[in-house]
């Protein structure tokens, strides 16, 4: 996967950008990372990838260190964190670079349409 690729995620920067995705009718997958972390480098150009071709999903990225506040609200401890919403409910959630893991959490994202 190229770094350069165009994609579906949206950054996010503060609670109050984040709390509408996750209060809407859309699924929202929530990625908390940070630069520093090479488990979080490795994973993101496949959740990059794959908000190109789970377009029915709105794709969210929080920079740790940016959002702290927000991190803390959402008890994200350790990062890379992935966390599924829809219309305010948590639906699933889990931490660590797993591609398997992120495929499940589209495919639950998927099954509440």
């Amino acid at each position: 996967f190229s770094e350069e690729q165009n994609d579906n995620v949206i950054e996010i920067k503060s609670i109050d950008e984040f709390e509408p995705y996750k209060k809407a009718d859309r699924a929202s997958i929530s990625f908390f990372t940070s630069k520093k972390d090479n488990s979080c480098r490795m994973i993101d150009p496949l959740f990059s990838h794959f908000s190109t071709m789970a377009t029915n999903i709105t794709f969210l990225k929080m920079e740790l260190a940016e959002n702290e506040a927000l991190a803390k609200m959402e008890k994200v401890n350790v990062v890379p964190t992935f966390i599924l919403y829809k219309k305010g409910e948590l639906l699933s959630r889990f931490s660590g670079a797993s591609g398997l893991d992120l495929m499940s959490l589209i495919e639950v994202a998927r099954s509440e349409e």
